[in-house]
């Protein structure tokens, strides 16, 4: 499984075309259960649900509970991604995960176990129970390590690391991700090693290092796409975006966008679809572009509520109040304020990073533009960083505004 997916994708159409005449259950099962793990690899998720439903049910009806509890420890593993959209998909996850875990225990298979510790580990990480998942996580961890399967720590180690990222303690991260990123890298997994530097780019950028956050998803994105994988690359073009826009890089952002919100309803999933009409819909109130900004994040909004993800849909909030803002839209803006105000995370971004991400764009916008907009998009940052308790940041944006005001009146 971790040859080029160009050249599994030839094995695939043949399997496929074998499937129907394949002998019901075990066999049939197997096949789908590979069938679930390259569609994983193209980042295929739904695919990949269906593939594993049908497995579930081949083995179900052999009898084959070695077979059974393998289908459901990878369906509840499709069910915790992030990405992943379905309806109570965590409610799901839970329940197969816990009957693959007592299946798993009975057969006396401890890789099985470890699995099942890592997958509800990563559950827990969803449902924000850190403390559960870490606990899942080393006890995963423990046997993997014990019975030698490096992929599995790897993988484990990566858990671990978005923990800290959530928790914020950065140096504790690097240390997971670094591993988790060296043992795949040791194993030929370049898929595997890409998610984990994502996960490190991710990281930078919170670290305030954009130039390196940059580089990090770069290069995530080029291992991904040379293996002809999809799988969170959509994911990857977001966190670019807000590196390009932070860094003054609009043209290059907007074009990362554009290019996600063609193609995202064929390879990405709804979450990457709302994230980047958020951006693309908060660039736009720094391009003047008022009409266009309003649209996308109107349907930013919607596509979030829909999603029910708790750090998509208040970073889809946060920006749309900008907007409001911008426009002098007072009551939108008031509602919208009290729903992030006390939130940690705006997405993947810590609030103080989120803000600071707007303070770069409306500073940005003053060295490309000297007109009463970016006038209105200063006062409206400042307004930002008074509301989340950062009025010297917002002082520093007044006084930008001051000096572009005095200076247009001079040249009227």
């Amino acid at each position: 499984m971790k040859s080029d997916l160009r050249a599994e994708e030839k094995v695939r159409k043949q399997l496929e075309e074998m499937l129907p005449d394949l002998p019901r259950g075990e066999i049939s099962g197997k096949v789908l259960l590979h069938l679930a793990e390259v569609a994983h690899r193209r980042g295929q998720l739904q695919k990949r649900r269906d593939y594993l439903v049908r497995a579930r049910k081949e083995f179900d009806q052999a009898r084959d509970r070695e077979g059974l509890s393998d289908a459901l420890l990878a369906l509840g593993s499709a069910l915790t991604d992030p990405a992943m959209d379905a309806p109570d998909r965590l409610a799901e996850a839970g329940k197969v995960l816990r009957q693959a875990l007592e299946v798993k225990r009975a057969l006396g298979d401890r890789f099985g176990v470890a699995e099942a510790f890592r997958y509800l580990g990563q559950l827990e990480i969803e449902l924000g129970d850190y403390d559960a998942a870490r606990g899942l996580l080393q006890q995963s961890l423990s046997i993997h390590q014990a019975l030698g399967a490096p992929f599995n720590i790897g993988a484990t180690h990566n858990a671990l690391g978005v923990i800290e990222l959530y928790e914020r303690d950065y140096d504790a991260a690097m240390k997971h991700l670094q591993t988790a990123i060296d043992i795949f890298k040791r194993t030929g997994d370049h898929i595997a090693a890409s998610h984990g530097l994502m996960n490190l780019g991710e990281m930078e950028i919170n670290r305030g290092n954009i130039n390196r956050a940059q580089s990090m998803l770069r290069e995530a994105r080029r291992m991904k796409e040379s293996m002809g994988s999809s799988w969170a690359v959509f994911d990857i073009r977001n966190h670019l975006a807000i590196c390009g826009m932070w860094l003054g890089e609009f043209e290059d952002a907007e074009r990362l966008l554009e290019e996600t919100l063609q193609n995202v309803d064929e390879h990405g999933t709804g979450e990457d679809r709302a994230v980047a009409r958020s951006l693309i819909g908060l660039l736009r109130c720094f391009q003047s572009r008022l009409q266009q900004a309003a649209l996308e994040l109107g349907r930013s909004r919607a596509d979030a509520e829909d999603l029910g993800i708790r750090k998509v849909t208040v970073f889809c909030q946060a920006n749309a109040a900008f907007y409001a803002g911008l426009t002098e839209s007072e009551s939108a803006y008031q509602q919208l304020i009290e729903t992030v105000r006390d939130e940690d995370f705006f997405y993947t971004l810590e609030r103080a990073v989120w803000l600071e991400f707007l303070v770069r764009l409306a500073t940005n916008t003053a060295e490309r533009e000297r007109d009463r907009q970016t006038v209105r998009l200063l006062h409206t940052a400042a307004r930002f960083c008074e509301e989340f308790g950062r009025p010297d940041r917002g002082e520093a944006l007044l006084r930008l505004a001051r000096q572009l005001d005095d200076e247009l009146k001079e040249a009227r």
